[in-house]
């Protein structure tokens, strides 16, 4: 291991030259060089003022207790982590992995002419569209179209979804000024000879993360993601199944970042000005998606989850005439618009599932996706939480009101997590656990000690819960 020194990694100079496994040759060679030196030349402009930001900020990282359910990392262990996967990877280089951008996942994935730029702002129709995406304008369109001509984008190589996201807002903000959180899902094939698919990358996801204030429409001409999230799946024995890169706001360069910013644990934290704690690569990763770090796992998408959302603590998205599903324009199921929409999350589902399959066979991750498609194999309707039981030795009965009840309240406040971390709780068999449902009671109510020991004891972890609210819930698990 490094010695790490807070702020040294940031001030070593980066290497010029281009990593062999992602050169171009003769023209696209070229421009693309040319491309990388106008990336260089703005990073050295503002050097002196990033590093000094990013100094600051890992100072006051290690300072920060973990005190959160969720784990958190710290910095130190995602520069160490950034630095081996760049060497086993082929992504840049040991030394100058630290300074790439998500321009630089574009080029690995194969997609040289396009940026991450063009990626946050094109519509997923025209992305998945290789004949729409030639003439949309993209970062270097001569050399995307000379690409595309000789070997075409296959159907299906790109994926992409733009979605209403209630796992990423902040439920402890007042609801009138409460953001709203929407995401975009882009998974891309890697292309024949790209330097992701020398190294056996069988997929690479890009989750964009935005958020709206009240009256504001999502995904504007403007719209910047405030942290963005890439996943690269990988099925080589012996080989992680996942690896994590995370990428700041693009109108700031769209910089390597060593951690997601999220509200996980904002019911822990004091300040108003503090809403969110650092949850850094990779461990963050893994606490939310399998906890195995060689064999993490995907997470499928939950449109019913998302539905269910707006009817209780985000009405304002039916309020603003906004829609769950932005690329269908409708929440109307029975619409050829909302189907065509629906389909792309029912292809990334089924690809979740499979991957599930292959990393972890048993685990809760994989049953929960299964039991999605199962539901929406033929069907694009909402289902009603208690009829989405995961398939169990015990499991939840719709003709129970005490049933639809438990899992309704547990689905509103706890399913933001415990959809992904450590249990689900639609498997009513791991919920009524002896030992587990003891946890859960205990945390629901913990003692003075507990809290004074832990303040992050206190479940749910994301907001502060109405005493009415968790009454009725230890009543009902009891």
């Amino acid at each position: 291991m490094d010695r790490y020194v807070p702020g040294s990694e940031l001030a070593e100079r980066p290497p010029r030259k281009v990593d062999e496994s992602t050169r171009l040759s003769g023209q696209q060679g070229s421009r693309e060089r040319e491309r990388r030196g106008v990336i260089m030349t703005g990073l050295w402009r503002h050097k002196t003022i990033w590093t000094l930001t990013a100094i600051l900020a890992v100072l006051c990282s290690v300072a920060s207790a973990q005190r959160g359910a969720v784990r958190q990392g710290s910095p130190q262990d995602a520069i160490r982590y950034y630095r081996q996967i760049a060497v086993e990877l082929g992504i840049r280089d040991r030394a100058s992995i630290l300074y790439s951008r998500l321009d630089d996942v574009v080029l690995y994935a194969g997609y040289a002419g396009l940026s991450g730029d063009d990626l946050q702002r094109l519509a997923p129709n025209v992305l998945m569209d290789q004949s729409t995406l030639v003439g949309s304008g993209v970062f270097d369109s001569s050399i995307f179209a000379e690409q595309v001509a000789t070997a075409p984008i296959g159907v299906g190589d790109v994926l992409s979804a733009r979605f209403f996201a209630p796992k990423i807002i902040n439920v402890n903000d007042p609801p009138d000024t409460r953001k709203l959180g929407w995401r975009k899902l882009i998974r891309l094939r890697p292309r024949a000879g790209s330097a992701a698919a020398q190294h056996n990358i069988s997929s690479i996801i890009i989750l964009f993360n935005f958020f709206t204030a009240p009256g504001e429409k999502p995904f504007g001409p403007t719209a910047d993601s405030v942290n963005t999230q890439v996943i690269l799946t990988r099925e080589v024995v012996g080989k992680d199944s996942i690896y994590w890169l995370d990428y700041g706001p693009l109108a700031q360069g769209g910089r390597l970042s060593l951690q997601l910013d999220a509200s996980f644990d904002a019911g822990d934290l004091k300040s108003a000005a503090n809403t969110t704690a650092p949850y850094y690569v990779p461990d963050g990763c893994v606490a939310c998606h399998g906890l195995e770090s060689n064999k993490a796992l995907i997470n499928y998408l939950d449109t019913d989850h998302w539905f269910d959302r707006v009817e209780n603590d985000f009405g304002r998205v039916r309020q603003e005439g906004l829609h769950v599903l932005i690329d269908a324009g409708t929440d109307d199921s029975s619409t050829p618009e909302f189907q065509r929409a629906f389909e792309v999350i029912r292809q990334f589902n089924r690809e979740a599932a499979a991957q599930n399959a292959t990393a972890q066979p048993h685990s809760f991750h994989r049953a929960a996706a299964e039991t999605w498609l199962r539901l929406h194999a033929s069907s694009s309707e909402h289902v009603q939480p208690v009829l989405r039981a995961v398939n169990s030795s015990v499991m939840w009965k719709p003709d129970s009101a005490k049933d639809t009840e438990t899992i309704g309240i547990l689905n509103q406040y706890c399913f933001r997590c415990h959809g992904s971390v450590k249990f689900n709780v639609f498997d009513k068999a791991m919920v009524q656990d002896p030992q587990r449902l003891g946890l859960i009671l205990d945390r629901l109510r913990p003692s003075a000690q507990q809290l004074n020991l832990n303040p992050g004891y206190l479940m749910p972890s994301d907001r502060h819960l109405d005493d009415s609210v968790r009454d009725r819930l230890i009543d009902l698990l009891r």
